[in-house]
């Protein structure tokens, strides 16, 4: 028989094309890269680079907000938080931060001691006009290391990391 060219195998066709994947017959989803503005990369990559953090993931979050989840140095004080998961987004006048920690609490109960999971949320904003450079458009890494250093000191002042 011949081969009629639906709208559907057109479309598989086109994918194909553009993808050099090979040929798909259904189609769920597509599994999209996000790469983030380079603000926001330069800010993610002055925490990674200053506090030893890894990066986990990256993905495009609700309301316009890139979310890039990240893992904590195995270091005592940050022995309870299991992820750093921080959103990010670029408006017309600022960068918008909300550094969102997931830790286990423990929590006592009358048949003893369980672990709950706590995310605790820290948002900071830095105006483009101060945090960005005039002469290259790039992010001044000593103005991001000060607000992550800011968020990580309210995160301390809160009582939330490990002491033992």
């Amino acid at each position: 028989g011949q081969n009629h060219l639906t709208p559907s195998l057109l479309y598989n066709k086109v994918l194909n094309i553009l993808s050099s994947q090979p040929e798909i017959e259904k189609i769920g989803h597509l599994k999209l890269t996000i790469v983030p503005h380079i603000h926001l990369s330069d800010f993610y990559q002055t925490l990674i680079q200053n506090e030893r953090f890894a990066l986990k993931s990256i993905s495009a979050g609700k309301n316009g907000f890139a979310e890039i989840k990240l893992t904590p140095p195995k270091i005592k004080d940050w022995a309870s938080l299991e992820q750093l998961v921080l959103k990010l987004k670029l408006t017309e006048s600022s960068l918008e931060f909300l550094f969102e920690f997931h830790r286990q609490e423990v929590e006592s109960m009358s048949a003893g001691l369980t672990f709950k999971n706590v995310k605790r949320e820290i948002k900071r904003e830095l105006l483009l006009k101060e945090a960005i450079y005039d002469f290259n458009q790039r992010l001044n890494s000593d103005v991001a290391l000060q607000c992550i250093q800011s968020a990580f000191l309210d995160y301390r002042a809160q009582g939330w990391l490990a002491t033992s």
